[in-house]
């Protein structure tokens, strides 16, 4: 095979392991907001495993150069399918920050309610030691 060519099958997986990437971040968000932290630690790893594949693919193609409309092509698409992870890395992480606020706010909110109802219990569960006046002694 040419450089050329090895760089062009180099650049397709690339798109194709960013492509991946986007699906489990799709994955990621769905877990966020259902609250299934197994399924999100598996797609968390799942992502770290496809860039360590890119950040080794990458090492191979930094030497080699590509020339010609195809590379070009597969560079467009490749920024692209960042451009597309980082607006969706970002609005991941909105939700995740809403989500978090609420969560805080509902144990403040929790918290105020214990302080309650502490207030509202009796001091003494005996009866009280009542007496009745008659107005004479």
């Amino acid at each position: 095979m040419s450089e050329n060519a090895d760089i062009l099958q180099l650049l397709e997986e690339q798109c194709r392991s960013y492509s991946r990437m986007f699906e489990v971040g799709s994955m990621q968000r769905k877990c966020i907001e259902s609250e299934d932290y197994e399924a999100l630690q598996d797609a968390f790893s799942e992502m770290h495993r496809i860039m360590d594949e890119v950040r080794l693919r990458q090492q191979q193609i930094d030497p080699l150069s590509a020339t010609g409309e195809a590379a070009e092509s597969h560079m467009t698409r490749m920024r692209e399918w960042l451009e597309r992870l980082q607006d969706q890395r970002m609005t991941t992480q909105a939700v995740a920050e809403r989500m978090l606020k609420s969560s805080r706010e509902e144990y403040r909110q929790m918290g105020r309610g214990r302080v309650a109802a502490r207030g509202y219990q009796a001091v003494s569960s005996a009866l009280p030691n009542a007496r009745l006046y008659d107005g004479t002694r």
